[in-house]
């Protein structure tokens, strides 16, 4: 057994070698710790088996165990302790094979009780004066020299068992005196309380939680242990209730620490119940077999390596470790209760029984606070925790143990009076089923947390695994159609994961992915992808999780071009508007801006400014941001007029100016002949107001329904459309792009890229092939609005420009705002390219034409 426990320390060293966690623990921490518990461990079996035959088998090994798995939890957590504990496990195992072979121990400590607790009492009251904390902040518990800190209580509750064994053990007959009538209870009890209450009163002045609910359970079970008397039990546990209360009135820190574990969830309790609920969340995140030892996030919790070493344990070796933990202390309950009913002498069996009683006591303190079962105490966990003192007395405890399982250890010859009503051997058993009951109740709640509440706990708001999980997924790059990355990743050395953008003039198309704040864009459409979850079966979400393999996720190609992409938003940089550059042919969107923009990279640091800005950058114009078309609408009332047989040219006066809410708009040059082509080019309202007119607001709506305008357009990215009540509409106002109908450059684009595609509608795609992980709701295939001849007709009516054909228009919005459109086309005669750009201006101007022109020619231009 005890190879055995050596087998586990090392295969715990090893793993933590190669554990991903970021810590200051060095393969020379693992080289001191193994060498230490085995220099520890190895000298002390040499020392008892050369002096001592037939100890307990078991206690031994499953100290060793102890111990060593809790070096491996302190490795773990706190390296920077690592030589400490172990300096302090080489003490303490040197002062448990000490006592283990001194002869006449039991002898020694029965006859110099009173010295021995005079002695620890005294240190417990100089920390009243000379009382230290080595972290600089808390209750100042301990005592210090030289850089060492002995904390005086953890030695007093074991002096106050070898007090309370040999003081019982005299007194056990005096109860039947009491029976017969004879009123011996003060003299009985009295010195014995005074000793017992003087302790509690100097650990209460601390307002030390931990060891005063210690020292009172220990007392009780000693009571229970000599008397075995039901009343006296029960009055001893009665009388803490009121302990309690008056505690809860006048300490605050008492009071605090009641009211979290009554209730931690509530909302005002969120700073003060972090420890707990962080806790609950290290159970929770354990589950059944844990994250495996250096996998989890133990250290989220405050002071994890001394007060909460049962919720680090569960999260990374999960239930089942922290059940197999609390095997191993019902194992040495077993022993030290066996122990206890074998012994010859009544001090030797309540010694036995009361160091067994207070090793389980104190786990269960320490391990019900970590699991809710009752409030934070603040003791250290025997054998685990990070303490000198704790350890050093826990080994004295075995120690002790050990040597009254000796066969060297001779009887005390103080046999058990007949007159006596309970002997140690029946008490002893009561002690041993109520020690069953407290290690069974902790396995109990800790399966609640860590199973049955695991699904509630991981997905607490507050709970910051989850997200630190996620920030481990290594999410697929989003690339160019030529496979430049526009959005990556880089990996820390904890094995983090974060999110770059090489090409952040992608904003408005990759959108972000924040811990903190979501997604938008492609990063949210395509999250199962990028994530890996769309590939992952059961199977190997089990396989992943039990071999600690990251998720990874799977690229995902656009169709835009990084180059183009970059020029146009850089193009952009300090207007208001948007632009999208189209294949009208595959309907590919190549370039989609929206300005202004944002980095993608720093969206978590900049959210509440981000969010909050007037200028609402996190908005993408392109596909969401509506607004008044103005005579971009032109190709759909010809269309319209043609078709119902009007004549092909424009109805006259060209020049004639139309009231538009308040204000009139005409022609903003002499058109220099009387055609479509000239009216188009000099942007005379006139005849597309007198042909809206003659058409009516229901055949002018269903012609926007025809073509896409009433409805948002199927894209990979959000999108909107208009709300329009055509019994509502001035017809000639909506002729002329200046009525209810408002439009986005995304329905500009596929607008203009009818007549580039003989009639056909471009079915606009982002993402380059259907992709398996990606929320999509991109249309399949091109839809007929026009026969060729009549988008060609069409087509030949648009003004030409310098380097494209099309139509630049400027609409009305509001009092002092004009939306400047350009709808261009590559050529006239064989066009592939389409562009809509939209510029919010305080006047009119050409630069949406320029910029729009630019773009045409940069992608004619490509190779």
């Amino acid at each position: 057994m005890a190879l055995l426990a050596g087998l586990f320390v090392i295969s715990g060293a090893v793993t933590l070698y190669f554990a991903p966690f970021p810590t200051s623990l060095t393969i020379w921490h693992l080289i001191v710790m193994v060498t230490g518990w085995f220099l520890a461990w190895g000298g002390s079996y040499v020392i008892i088996n050369k002096r001592v035959e037939d100890i307990d088998p078991l206690i031994l090994p499953i100290a060793a165990l102890l111990t060593g798995w809790g070096l491996l939890l302190q490795a773990r957590l706190a390296p920077s302790f690592m030589l400490r504990q172990v300096l302090w496990l080489i003490l303490g195992c040197t002062a448990m094979a000490a006592l283990t072979v001194t002869r006449k121990l039991s002898r020694l400590l029965r006859r110099y009780r009173y010295t021995l607790l005079t002695a620890g009492i005294l240190l417990l009251a100089a920390t009243l004066i000379f009382g230290v904390n080595p972290s600089g902040v808390g209750q100042r518990l301990w005592l210090g020299v030289q850089g060492v800190f002995i904390q005086p209580s953890e030695i007093l509750k074991l002096l106050l068992i070898i007090y309370l064994a040999a003081y019982l053990s005299e007194r056990r007959d005096l109860i039947r005196a009491e029976s017969e009538g004879q009123s011996l209870w003060l003299m009985v009890l009295g010195p014995m309380l005074a000793m017992v209450g003087l302790a509690l009163l100097l650990v209460g002045w601390q307002q030390d939680l931990g060891a005063a609910l210690l020292f009172y359970l220990t007392f009780a079970t000693m009571v229970h242990l000599a008397w075995g008397k039901p009343t006296y039990t029960l009055l001893s546990l009665l009388l803490f209730t009121p302990v309690v209360v008056v505690g809860y009135v006048v300490s605050a820190r008492v009071a605090h620490r009641i009211s979290i574990w009554l209730n931690p969830w509530a909302p005002e309790q969120a700073d003060r119940a972090f420890q707990i609920l962080q806790s609950l969340f290290a159970l929770g995140a354990g589950g059944l077999f844990g994250q495996g030892l250096g996998h989890g996030v133990p250290t989220l919790i405050p002071a994890v390596h001394t007060d909460f070493v049962f919720s680090a344990l569960v999260e990374e070796f999960g239930l089942a470790g922290g059940i197999a933990l609390i095997l191993c202390f019902a194992a040495l309950a077993q022993r030290g209760v066996r122990l206890a009913r074998q012994s010859s002498s009544a001090f030797e069996s309540l010694l036995a029984g009361g160091l067994t009683a207070l090793i389980v006591i104190q786990s269960w303190v320490i391990i019900g606070g970590n699991v809710k079962l009752i409030p934070i105490t603040g003791v250290t966990l025997p054998y685990l925790s990070y303490g000198g003192s704790s350890l050093l007395t826990t080994l004295t405890v075995t120690g002790i143990l050990l040597n009254l399982s000796a066969p060297h250890s001779p009887p005390l010859n103080l046999s058990l009076s007949p007159k006596t009503t309970h002997p140690p051997s029946i008490t002893v058993g009561h002690l041993g089923k109520g020690l069953l009951a407290m290690m069974l109740s902790l396995a109990v709640a800790s399966g609640l947390w860590s199973v049955g509440q695991a699904n509630r706990l991981n997905n607490y708001p507050s709970n910051p695994r989850p997200i630190l999980e996620e920030a481990r997924i290594r999410r697929g790059s989003i690339l160019d159609r030529n496979g430049k990355a526009l959005a990556s990743i880089s990996v820390g050395p904890a094995g983090y994961v974060e999110r770059t953008y090489p090409v952040p003039e992608a904003a408005p198309v990759t959108g972000y992915t924040s811990l903190e704040y979501g997604s938008e864009g492609i990063e949210s459409v395509c999250n199962a992808r990028l994530r890996g979850d769309d590939a992952l079966t059961a199977w190997d979400e089990a396989v992943n999780r039990l071999l600690h393999r990251e998720s990874s996720g799977q690229n995902v190609r656009l169709t835009l071009d990084a180059d183009l992409q970059v020029l146009a938003q850089e193009s952009m940089r300090g207007l208001e508007g948007a632009a999208v550059l189209i294949d009208a042919r595959t309907g590919a969107v190549l370039a989609m801006t929206s300005s202004p923009t944002y980095d993608p990279g720093s969206v978590a640091e900049d959210w509440e400014s981000l969010r909050s800005a007037d200028d609402a950058p996190l908005l993408n114009r392109a596909t969401q941001g509506l607004t008044q078309p103005g005579m971009i609408v032109a190709p759909i009332i010809l269309a319209e007029t043609w078709s119902q047989g009007y004549a092909d040219s424009p109805p006259p006066p060209l020049t004639l100016r139309v009231p538009i809410n308040g204000e009139e708009v005409g022609c903003k040059e002499e058109p220099t002949t009387t055609s479509w082509q000239s009216a188009l080019a000099s942007q005379c309202p006139a005849p597309l107001a007198q042909i809206g007119k003659e058409l009516g607001g229901d055949e002018l709506s269903r012609a926007f329904d025809t073509w896409g305008l009433l409805d948002p357009p199927e894209f990979a990215l959000p999108t909107v459309a208009s709300e329009y009540d055509p019994s509502t509409i001035d017809a000639s106002a909506e002729a002329i792009g200046q009525g209810s109908l408002l439009v986005t450059p995304l329905q500009a684009v596929r607008l203009i890229g009818v007549l580039a595609n003989q009639g056909e509608m471009p079915a606009l795609h982002l993402i380059q092939s259907s992709t398996s992980g990606c929320d999509l709701e991109e249309s399949g295939a091109p839809r007929r609005i026009l026969t060729p001849n009549r988008a060609e007709e069409i087509l030949s009516t648009l003004p030409h420009f310098n380097r494209s054909v099309g139509l630049l228009e400027h609409a009305l919005a509001g009092s002092d705002r004009v939306q400047n459109w350009y709808l261009g086309l590559n050529s006239e005669r064989v066009p592939r390219y389409a562009v809509a750009v939209l510029i919010s201006e305080e006047k009119s101007s050409d630069k949406a034409m320029e910029i729009g022109e630019m773009l045409l020619q940069q992608v004619v231009d490509q190779p």
